[in-house]
């Protein structure tokens, strides 16, 4: 698997360049999409917090207010409700995160492609080093 590199980087080294140049380029696009998905997951998993928080002290308020009253009044429900509609986005936003393509996906299946082709090349080179050696042991070809 490395003689074929060396070969290649020997023969045509701005070739290998070239590839390079493009991972870097791959890696520091996916790398950006990385840190912008975790950004929009860190800010949406704060917003849960915060809008749970929220809702929570808000609706202990509004229950205690209602005890104190002995009256339900609309407004008692609605204020807790707004930060808990807040919530409940955020954490479908999060579902959905979870749900989307991996960031660095594209990254990976281009090192599985050149891996595959590059273990292609070996085992291209070594079946034509066997059939250049002639027949096997028991008579036949060895391609």
């Amino acid at each position: 698997m490395i003689a074929p590199l060396i070969r290649l980087f020997i023969r045509e080294p701005e070739l290998l360049a070239e590839h390079l140049s493009a991972y870097l380029e791959l890696t520091r696009a996916d790398l950006r999409r990385f840190i912008s998905h975790l950004r929009r997951q860190i800010a949406l998993l704060c917003l849960a917090a915060a809008g749970g928080l929220i809702g929570s002290v808000l609706g202990g308020v509004a229950a205690l207010l209602w005890a104190a009253q002995h009256e339900a009044h609309w407004v008692f429900f609605a204020v807790p409700l707004v930060p808990l509609v807040l919530t409940s986005a955020c954490v479908v936003g999060l579902y959905r995160f979870k749900q989307s393509e991996d960031p660095l996906a594209r990254l990976c299946k281009q090192v599985d492609a050149d891996l595959k082709v590059i273990g292609g090349s070996h085992d291209a080179n070594a079946t034509e080093h066997e059939s250049s050696i002639g027949p096997r042991a028991d008579g036949r070809n060895a391609s």
